[in-house]
């Protein structure tokens, strides 16, 4: 009779749910005191951003004479819209927007083309020395643009491209990043679907604008 009941408890015990644990082992908790230094750290990081701009804004809508008085006026007490207008007038800034567009469109095409091209060449072209000159061009990432900035001012100077688009863009548009960036995806196609391609009798430009582009 004992040993019946006491497989009953042991059944009974067995069948009990094991407590779950419900904390987390989180580790040692930090310091207040650290949490705090912390939290003002990031405060002031914040500040150090911010203020500077509001400052900016709030003196933007402020007439003239309330800029530099004393004491500081965060808040505008008078808002004006004045400083805009007279700064969009001091300068032809509908021209100089019209140039940026031109500029980084025209330019972004440009070297994306030739990046496009030169990364293919290197890629699923063979030719004659084209590991020298693949070291020569990612070789020239290691100069400077300071380098070859007063070379490129009297190139642009001698062709008479001063103050035009052609001066503007076309020292740019080959990019040695670009072609390197664009032959680091193109590695990783696939040949042999270039090669079918190639029997069906698809060309290079075809392969290049319908497969890798």
């Amino acid at each position: 009779m004992s040993t019946l009941t006491a497989d009953k408890d042991a059944l009974a015990g067995a069948a009990e749910p094991a407590p779950r644990n419900r904390g987390r082992d989180r580790g040692p908790r930090r310091p207040l005191w650290k949490t705090g230094l912390l939290i003002a750290a990031v405060i002031a990081t914040i500040g150090v951003f911010l203020v500077p701009l509001f400052w900016l804004f709030s003196s933007s809508l402020k007439p003239h004479q309330d800029i530099y008085s004393w004491p500081l006026q965060w808040i505008p007490r008078e808002l004006t819209f004045e400083n805009f207008t007279a700064a969009w007038n001091s300068a032809p800034f509908d021209r100089f927007f019209v140039n940026s567009i031109v500029t980084t469109g025209v330019g972004t095409l440009l070297e994306l083309s030739l990046a496009i091209l030169c990364a293919y060449a290197f890629v699923f072209v063979d030719f004659k020395f084209k590991k020298i000159a693949f070291v020569l061009i990612i070789g020239s990432l290691m100069l400077p643009g300071h380098v070859t900035l007063i070379v490129n001012y009297i190139t642009v100077a001698n062709l008479g491209w001063l103050n035009s688009y052609a001066g503007l863009i076309l020292p740019g548009v080959a990019s040695a990043f670009a072609m390197f960036l664009l032959y680091q995806y193109m590695r990783t196609i696939d040949k042999d679907i270039l090669q079918a391609a190639e029997i069906d009798g698809a060309g290079h430009l075809r392969r290049m604008l319908t497969i890798v582009v």
